[in-house]
């Protein structure tokens, strides 16, 4: 990971525990902050609450599809209400949903496919990062 980057939070909001854990662990390997949510309105809430005590949140990573709530879709745009710099990656098991394939036109500033390794991870949290 570059060392620019050390220091910053990561957001990750997806409703499964073993991916909140296993992405924690790999983003704390960094030097990073991992914030865990299970579903978008804490989410929200909590990057909120982050930005309006001027505290940063480097980067999201968001689930496309999260059961019985708001999907990343939809997510991401109350995200970028809070903060229209915000860099929210999306994340995903079907490489074939238009979002993946098209994430930027969601406002999305990377795609991290799933499941995760460790290499792909720094390279789309580098890559969203250093986004202006």
């Amino acid at each position: 990971m570059d060392p620019d980057l050390n220091n910053g939070r990561i957001l990750i909001v997806d409703d499964d525990q073993n991916i909140l854990e296993v992405l924690s662990r790999m983003i704390d390997s960094f030097g990073l902050e991992p914030i865990s949510c299970t579903d978008v309105p804490s989410a929200v809430a909590t990057y909120r609450s982050y930005k309006e005590n001027k505290k940063t949140i480097a980067a999201v990573i968001m689930d496309l599809t999260i059961p019985g709530g708001v999907g990343g879709q939809e997510a991401v745009k109350l995200i970028l209400d809070c903060d229209p710099n915000a860099k929210v990656i999306v994340s995903s098991g079907y490489s074939d949903d238009p979002v993946t394939s098209d994430y930027a036109r969601y406002g999305f500033a990377g795609v991290l496919p799933k499941p995760y390794d460790i290499d792909t991870l720094s390279k789309v949290l580098q890559d969203a990062m250093n986004r202006s």
